[in-house]
């Protein structure tokens, strides 16, 4: 008996070979496995230069919809939780702006606050599964 490391053989696919030698001592017929692919996934049509950029803007889900209540739940996708980490960075930037103290840059913070906010909820209602209605647990 080959050792797996002496054949390159993952072990899943020594447990295959060995299984299918048991069977065929038995009598039992099985079919020939396909050939495995190798390599990388082909690319699909219009990817090249930008590639990950499709899954940003893809239509899918980007938050689960909360069990009870209204609003978004936890992100179930990296745009989520990037749309997260980038609110909370520009709520640092604003909250260090508004503790200069004057007048005009504390106007400003609230300025910015209340647009990063409406952008925030906005793109987070937009992007949650089911849309952002009022949930009463199991029923919704």
């Amino acid at each position: 008996m080959m050792l797996p490391s002496a054949d390159f053989r993952s072990v899943n696919a020594e447990v295959e070979v060995l299984l299918r030698d048991a069977l065929a001592r038995r009598g039992i017929k099985v079919d020939a496995a396909e050939p495995a692919r190798g390599g990388r996934p082909a690319r699909s049509a219009g990817s090249g230069e930008g590639a990950m950029l499709h899954t940003t803007f893809d239509k899918r889900a980007w938050f689960a919809p909360r069990r009870y209540g209204y609003g978004a739940g936890l992100p179930i996708a990296w745009q989520g939780w990037m749309l997260i980490a980038s609110y909370l960075a520009a709520l640092a930037g604003i909250g260090m702006l508004d503790r200069t103290g004057h007048g005009a840059a504390r106007t400003t913070a609230f300025v910015l606050f209340v647009i990063v906010t409406t952008v925030f909820v906005t793109v987070a209602a937009r992007r949650t599964r089911g849309g952002w209605k009022w949930r009463w647990g199991e029923k919704d």
